[in-house]
This record gives C-alpha cells, sequence and structure tokens, in this order.
C-alpha cells in the first residue's frame, strides 16, 4: 500500500495584506477544511462572517486579540497559546495579532471565498492601547 502524504510545497499558501493563510485541507465533499493562519503583530483581519462556515479557532503561538459579535454586539477577549473559539456561522468576528509572531489552527467546514463577508477592510491597526 502506497499512502501519500502531503508535503508543505503541495499547500495552498494565501497571502494576506495581515499575514497569510497555508490550507492544509479544503475538501467540498466532506465539507472540511483546516488551515494555518499567520497573523503580524499589528495588523488584523477583515471583520467578516460567513454564512454557512463553521469555525473553531485555536491558537498555537502567540497572542491575538479576537473580536467576536455577541448578542448583536462586538465583544474583544484576548486569546493565549492553547486557548481555542468556536465561532458560528453569521458571526462577525475579527483577530488582530499582539505579539511577532502569531499562529492560529482553523478547523472549519468547507471554506468558499464567496462565503466570507466582510464588514470592514484588515490592514495595520494601532495596537499601543491593548497592549497596556
Amino acid at each position: 500500500m502506497v499512502i501519500d502524504i502531503k508535503k508543505e510545497k503541495d499547500r495552498t499558501t494565501v497571502p494576506k495584506i495581515w499575514g497569510g493563510e497555508d490550507w492544509i485541507a479544503n475538501d467540498e465533499d466532506t465539507n472540511y477544511c483546516g488551515k494555518i493562519i499567520r497573523v503580524n503583530k499589528g495588523y488584523q483581519c477583515s471583520l467578516h462572517h460567513h454564512v454557512k462556515k463553521d469555525e473553531t479557532f485555536y491558537l498555537a503561538k502567540g497572542k491575538i486579540l479576537m473580536e467576536l459579535e455577541q448578542d448583536g454586539k462586538l465583544e474583544s477577549v484576548i486569546m493565549n497559546e492553547g486557548e481555542a473559539l468556536h465561532v458560528k456561522p453569521g458571526q462577525k468576528h475579527r483577530f488582530t495579532g499582539l505579539e511577532k509572531y502569531n499562529e492560529i489552527f482553523e478547523f472549519s467546514t468547507y471554506h468558499e471565498d464567496s462565503d466570507s463577508i466582510r464588514s470592514i477592510d484588515g490592514g495595520k491597526t494601532d495596537i499601543s492601547e491593548i497592549l497596556k
């Protein structure tokens, strides 16, 4: 039997203004997606939500400010290494890198770009107040 192991060069890498994503798996048939998300210090992804996608984020390295809509209001929480957060379909969310190197593992249902509804673009942001 031959086992086909995916190597790093086989991954889909998606550069972003705030860091980037390495797509490890994204399979529509099994409705499964796995990514490694890198967020640079002082940068944030867009404030967005998904109509269908259900996500769990696990912070493997660094420190992240996670903003998540709860009861119609955007709430903020600092995520530390080893913590996880579930984001349901329809919940607006955004993460901001607070340390030099931040790495999030995403476990989710299938990713399709048309399911990402952006409210505010991502980019550089001032984190000095957060780090006090």
